[in-house]
């Protein structure tokens, strides 16, 4: 492709644009003109030189786009009546989506029209709706595999809503990291080596971390479902035994073996 004698010049003045705008950060010219190639001539150079150097991994450059653009987070929470913790698993997941893939990173596709504000507020909004969702589709595919015909024990229709009550709570109380990784690979459908990669850690570890998630998740039920059903002494060990167990089968074909 060649470029033109006033285009270079453009390109070289956006770029002189976005450094004096972040001159505690470092952008390869190069990296800058080749995403600038790909936007519409208006450009915001201090917009795309920030996005820049995020794509690349700079955290630096991360740690000050985070402190600009994140701040629009708790409001959503509260707006959306989620508890304030979730603000953690949304910044996470922008994240993934904005930071990982290097030259195809998301922020580089938001980036450069002057409009970063407003399009980062749109896309935590959209991934705050999806965790609450998702939260209510755990619990809803979860309580319609606990299957209880054919035990009048386990037949009670109010066994059934304290699982699912149970199933709500407990993932409301697991460790953020653990709650971000259930929704990862439940909600986002994220596999073990997007979660590796976003965490930056062996694949191993991550399936580790997510089967430890999954199994916190379950114990939790299981917990929470015996205190709240008070069962007899002689009802609690077949029963517990029995809501474990589907609970695991569950949430292994939800979740995914890792």
């Amino acid at each position: 492709m060649v470029v033109s004698s006033t285009q270079a010049m453009a390109a070289r003045s956006l770029y002189l644009q976005g450094r004096d705008a972040w001159p505690q950060i470092s952008v390869a010219e190069t990296d800058f003109e080749a995403a600038a190639g790909k936007l519409p001539s208006s450009i915001d150079g201090a917009e795309l030189y920030l996005a820049c150097a995020c794509a690349a991994g700079d955290t630096s450059a991360i740690r000050a786009f985070e402190a600009r653009y994140f701040a629009c987070i708790p409001g959503i929470t509260r707006r959306l009546r989620l508890p304030d913790d979730d603000a953690h698993e949304i910044a996470q997941t922008l994240r993934q989506r904005l930071f990982v893939g290097g030259d195809r990173a998301g922020v580089l596709a938001y980036a450069g029209g002057g409009k970063l504000a407003g399009l980062v507020q749109v896309a935590a909004t959209r991934v705050a709706l999806n965790l609450r969702r998702g939260r209510q589709r755990i619990a809803d595919e979860v309580t319609s595999e606990v299957s209880v015909e054919g035990n009048d024990a386990f037949a009670k229709a109010e066994y059934r809503e304290h699982i699912k009550q149970a199933i709500e709570t407990a993932a409301a109380a697991l460790e953020p990291r653990d709650r971000t990784l259930l929704r990862l690979h439940l909600v986002e459908r994220s596999s073990i080596d997007d979660v590796a990669a976003l965490y930056r850690v062996h694949r191993a570890t991550a399936a580790r971390w997510i089967t430890a998630a999954r199994e916190a998740l379950v114990a939790r039920t299981r917990a929470g479902f015996l205190a709240a059903t008070k069962l007899e002494s002689h009802e609690e060990t077949a029963l517990a035994s029995f809501v474990e167990s589907q609970l695991t089968l569950s949430l292994s074909r939800i979740l995914g073996e890792p």
